[in-house]
């Protein structure tokens, strides 16, 4: 088989909500020389949240047309499926979410299962999916100054469309401790998967170091 033009070490599919504003642009922030991203979208509408029984209708409502947007990245013949998430060299960390509490117990369940001790936990209960990408740096940066402790070795962001890839980077510098953000974490994750190790500055701990 012959090689991408442009994606000439690897072509990544990466599907989202279509509501979701900041998982492209973070990812092509992360990309590297050789590298495509091709995003295909999850119909889903900006439905309102306020409660755990309406983010449980918006889950099943992403659900119910997951497949269809990935049988569509698929016709371009990728070499790797962006929907994952990586994790930290942390045992105690804090953790931020833009979602209701049903969610929240799911992740903290996540983390435990996998050995961590979740010390924070900051559920932000946006209003919509929408709602999640417009959440101000200035209340990201409260929260993490609400929850910062000398029990807290990491943070942890979840939640694609919350906007924290450059600013977990400023943080870590500013309380000398691992930033995670999700779409950052991810894109990491599947660059080395692939085997593309690249290393570069500006985008965090996982970037430079791993």
């Amino acid at each position: 088989m012959g090689k991408d033009a442009r994606g000439w070490r690897c072509k990544f599919a990466v599907v989202a909500p279509s509501t979701n504003t900041i998982v492209q642009p973070d990812m092509d922030d992360l990309r590297v020389l050789g590298v495509t991203n091709h995003f295909g979208r999850i119909y889903v509408p900006n439905m309102k949240v306020g409660n755990d029984d309406e983010f449980i209708v918006l889950v099943e409502a992403i659900s119910a047309k997951l497949n269809d947007a990935v049988d569509r990245c698929l016709t371009s013949e990728p070499d790797y499926l962006i929907m994952g998430m990586n994790l930290i060299d942390a045992k105690r960390i804090a953790v931020i979410s833009p979602y209701f509490p049903i969610s929240d117990k799911n992740v903290t369940l996540f983390f435990q299962d996998c050995g961590f001790e979740v010390v924070r936990f900051r559920g932000l209960k946006c209003s919509s999916p929408v709602a999640i990408a417009q959440v101000s740096e200035s209340a990201l940066r409260d929260h993490v100054a609400e929850m910062n402790g000398d029990d807290v070795d990491a943070f942890v962001q979840v939640g694609t469309n919350l906007s924290m890839c450059e600013l977990c980077g400023e943080l870590e510098v500013e309380y000398g401790k691992p930033f995670v953000a999700i779409n950052a974490a991810t894109y990491w994750h599947s660059l080395r998967a692939m085997g593309i190790n690249d290393q570069f500055s500006g985008h965090g701990q996982l970037f430079e170091k791993y």
